[in-house]
């Protein structure tokens, strides 16, 4: 028995001995482990704040630039404005320019119209139907607008003794109303 003594003590001590021997070396190992990580993970996040910092120069160039187009988009609309504020100002000046002009007409037209009721929008004696032409007849014009175009006459019926003419003749009942003025 004390041999077996002797040999449980030998192989007690050599693993004594062995674990002496292997653990500094594992914890050296895992020493050295822990180290080219930590090392590695310093390296990761150097690397990711490198990265952030270029990605916040990026976006504020970016925002910079977004906010230079809001002011300029913002100028644009303003100056966009004030030029259809300037437009619809001078129209309605030129409007009330307009309804004065309107206005003086009608007032002359009126002046005419009382001074002499049978004279026409053109400045014409007002034509009549039946042949008849207010009492005035000038040979001259007779047939000619004041344009110099041919004027169209309205009679009941051809006179017997008219030479034949190439002016239309239209019957009272059947002239066309969109050439005639009221």
């Amino acid at each position: 028995m004390k041999s077996l003594l002797i040999v449980v003590l030998v192989i007690v001590v050599l693993f004594v001995l062995i674990a002496a021997l292997v653990l500094p070396r594992q914890r050296r190992r895992s020493a050295e482990r822990s180290r080219l990580e930590t090392e590695r993970k310093q390296a990761e996040a150097r690397e990711h704040l490198s990265n952030a910092r270029e990605s916040a120069t990026r976006a504020d160039m970016e925002r910079a630039t977004a906010q230079e187009q809001v002011a300029r988009a913002e100028r644009e609309r303003a100056e966009a404005e004030l030029q259809a504020r300037e437009r619809e100002r001078e129209a309605r000046e030129r409007l009330a320019v307009a309804d004065e002009h309107t206005a003086e007409s009608e007032k002359l037209r009126a002046r005419a119209v009382e001074l002499d009721p049978t004279l026409s929008d053109d400045g014409q004696p007002q034509e009549t139907y039946n042949g008849v032409n207010n009492g005035v007849n000038n040979a001259a014009t007779d047939g000619v607008t004041q344009s110099g175009q041919p004027q169209e006459t309205y009679n009941a019926a051809p006179a017997a003794d008219a030479a034949p003419t190439t002016q239309p003749t239209y019957d009272a009942e059947a002239r066309p109303e969109a050439t005639h003025r009221a």
